[in-house]
């Protein structure tokens, strides 16, 4: 077997698999998992899978251990294949056999914890071996571990930066990060590139341009490169390892002397009950060592972006809650009102002042005020429900028990609210059957709040955007889309497991399942989706709408 795979190995030159630093007495790798398709449509080959030897893996990763000690400006650029020992899955992988899949489960990309690579990261940054680090990613997984966000430039965007949305590939990168992407990669002496494909993203150019510059003039340490697949700067990389991201930082952590607490899911940012903070900034967001501005993060406070160059500059939003440490803020955008999250250590910088502008503040910013002499929140009526305003106890009792006792809705289908036991109805055959329901799930802070047309838009077209079934829609509350459920053939799993999508809703009987949780999902935040699929498919409100403040603005 062994023999067949290393046979099946490309026509490569040991620069190709070793780099200008390598060793030509060094063995190739061997063929881990093969694949029939490419990683990326720019590439030319298929997405194989190649494993190190044992004994040259860890002659390797000495050479990188040296490179790191000499380099005076070490720059680190990872893509999706360090994140997926962490569960969140990549787009490159295609081997059936792939050796990088991850068994872990994880209910959202968001509750993803750091693995022991993004652990040797923070180490390193600590021990002063890291300079900057270029992040493709959007998980916030090296800030969990306690890397600094001031080092960091997430250049495609990141899920925990309200001020720094997701880049797409035809999208336009955010002039600051880009700025500081082309002054990284003037001063560099030193680029690690982690599980990027390299396949032609404008911010390859960190790993490009500083492997040239050794390569003609053995000017720095060059560039090392750790995956496992081939790419098209394979022959420009001055070190090629071919491994786990996760096996090689665990042996550059021992050649290195580094201690790290492995297993730590995040630092503990901010106090789990602490919702007012006074920060040094100005009312532009600039940093100012005299200023003591209050950033409000209580439930219906409005804040406002206020990056000068964030490309939803200016919009308006109203904090929900949190999620685990992490704030949950729902926005009025151009084309949408997306929630997004700020996460615990972009607030702990804040803290210390260590970012020099905000990526938000409060619309109307207080200075020179004590968190304790703060009024309370004026709650905007979308949010009342989620402080329980508006009704008293007995009434709201009441309302359980009318609704307790009512019978089925005579239309077919639709859901039945039961407070207390969180119920749905379920009909087959005639008969009634509950049908239990989760009202806990942390993935409803991530849907996308589409205007009710859109919901009906979806109803009047019906069909599975893969199959064109019509039977059994789910209507993706994060992306719109409409998929068929694992009944028919399943794509609605699919859609889950390839974009993380987890709530979907059901356009047959207005129920919301949760693929992450493996449940259905009772919430007040989800009712305006149920309500206006509920209009259209009944031409009247939802039954349970009455008893809520929060809707859809048509």
């Amino acid at each position: 077997l062994c023999c067949t795979m290393q046979a099946q190995l490309p026509t490569l030159s040991w620069l190709e698999w070793h780099g200008i630093r390598g060793d030509s007495s060094w063995k190739p790798p061997s063929l881990a998992a093969s694949s029939q398709v490419a990683g990326r449509k720019e590439q030319n080959f298929n997405a194989n899978e190649y494993l190190d030897d044992p004994q040259v893996l860890d002659a390797k990763v000495a050479v990188l251990a040296q490179m790191i000690k000499r380099a005076k400006h070490c720059c680190l650029y990872t893509g999706a294949g360090l994140s997926q020992a962490a569960g969140i899955a990549d787009y490159a992988t295609k081997s059936p056999s792939s050796i990088a899949k991850s068994n872990k489960k994880i209910r959202s990309a968001y509750d993803a914890a750091p693995t022991l690579a993004h652990h040797v990261i923070a180490a390193l940054e600590k021990e002063g071996l890291i300079e900057s680090y270029v992040q493709q990613n959007h998980d916030g997984l090296p800030q969990k571990a306690g890397f600094p966000q001031e080092k960091m430039n997430e250049i495609h965007g990141a899920w925990f930066d309200p001020s720094n949305p997701v880049v797409y590939f035809d999208g336009n990168l955010r002039g600051d990060l880009f700025k500081s992407l082309l002054s990284v990669e003037k001063t560099s002496d030193l680029t690690i590139a982690l599980g990027t494909s390299l396949s032609g993203m404008n911010a390859d150019r960190v790993f490009q341009s500083v492997a040239e510059r050794y390569s003609k003039s053995h000017k720095g340490q060059g560039s090392a490169l750790v995956t496992l697949q081939r790419t098209n700067l394979d022959k420009v990389a001055s070190l090629r390892i071919w491994a786990k991201i996760d096996d090689v930082m665990d042996l550059l952590a021992q050649k290195l002397g580094l201690t790290m607490k492995i297993g730590t899911i995040t630092p503990a940012y901010l106090p789990p009950n602490k919702n007012v903070f006074t920060i040094p900034y100005d009312a532009q967001g600039k940093f100012s060592p005299s200023s003591h501005m209050i950033l409000d993060l209580r439930i219906g406070a409005q804040v406002q972006i206020c990056h000068p160059l964030a490309p939803n500059h200016q919009s308006k939003g109203h904090v929900i809650g949190r999620q685990g440490e992490h704030f949950m803020i729902v926005f009025e955008e151009k084309t949408n009102t997306p929630v997004r999250v700020l996460g615990s250590w972009m607030i702990a910088d804040f803290l210390k002042g260590a970012i020099t502008q905000l990526p938000l503040r409060n619309f109307q910013p207080v200075f020179n005020v004590k968190e304790s002499d703060l009024p309370e929140v004026s709650l905007h009526p979308m949010f009342q429900h989620i402080e329980g305003g508006g009704e008293d106890e007995d009434q709201e009792e009441e309302k359980e028990e009318k609704m307790d006792l009512d019978p089925p809705p005579a239309s077919p289908g639709t859901v039945k609210g039961d407070v207390n036991a969180g119920l749905i109805g379920d009909q087959e055959d005639g008969v009634w059957h509950s049908v239990s329901m989760i009202k806990d799930c942390p993935h409803v802070g991530q849907v996308n709040l589409f205007s009710s047309g859109t919901v009906a838009d979806q109803y009047k077209k019906m069909g599975c955007l893969d199959c064109k079934d019509i039977r059994e829609n789910w209507f993706c509350l994060h992306c719109g889309e409409l998929h068929c459920g694992r009944h028919i053939n399943g794509h609605g799993l699919l859609h889950y497991k390839n974009q993380s999508h987890p709530l979907m809703l059901s356009m047959v009987d207005l129920s919301v399942w949760c693929y992450a949780c493996d449940d259905y999902v009772d919430h007040q935040f989800l009712l305006p989706f149920q309500n206006a699929l509920h209009k259209v498919k009944f031409g009247v409100p939802h039954p349970m709408a009455q008893s809520s403040s929060f809707d859809f603005q048509s």
